[in-house]
C-alpha cells in the first residue's frame, strides 16, 4: 500500500477484520492499533485499505452480511494523497429486496466517492 494512494481507515473489531480479510486479496488491508479517544480501555483496531472499486465491492459484500440489523452505519476516514483526512459516514439501509448494487450506491454516496465506480464494481461482480 503506497502512502500516496487515497485510503480508507475504518474502526473494526476482530470479527469484522476477519470478515474483511476474507473478502479482500492478500496484502490489501493493513491494521493499526490506536488508543481509544478517551485514552481508557482497550486499543481499537483500524483497518486501512486503498480506496478502490474492489474495496468498495468487498465492503458491500460485508455490509450485506449485516442485513439483519436493518441498517448499518460505517464511520470512516478518507486519507487523500496529500495526507489530508476527511471523516465520512455511510449509512446503509436494508430491506428484503436490497441488492449488492443498492449497497454499493449507498456506500459511494456516504463516502463521497465517484458514482461512476458503480459500473466498475458491477463488472467485478459486486
Amino acid at each position: 500500500m503506497d502512502a500516496k494512494e487515497p485510503s480508507l481507515r475504518i474502526e473494526v473489531d476482530d470479527y469484522d477484520l476477519d470478515e474483511l480479510r476474507a473478502l479482500l486479496p492478500p496484502g490489501a488491508i493493513r491494521v493499526e492499533s490506536e488508543a481509544p479517544p478517551d485514552a481508557h480501555g482497550e486499543p481499537v483496531l483500524i483497518a486501512i485499505v486503498v480506496l478502490a472499486p474492489l474495496v468498495i465491492s468487498a465492503l458491500a459484500a460485508w455490509a450485506l452480511k449485516q442485513r439483519r440489523k436493518g441498517s448499518l452505519e460505517i464511520n470512516a476516514e478518507k486519507v487523500h494523497p496529500d495526507g489530508t483526512r476527511e471523516s465520512v459516514r455511510a449509512t446503509v439501509k436494508f430491506a428484503e429486496s436490497t441488492t449488492s448494487a443498492d449497497v454499493v450506491e449507498q456506500l459511494l454516496r456516504g463516502m463521497k466517492l465517484d458514482a461512476s465506480w458503480a459500473e466498475t464494481i458491477a463488472g467485478l461482480g459486486g
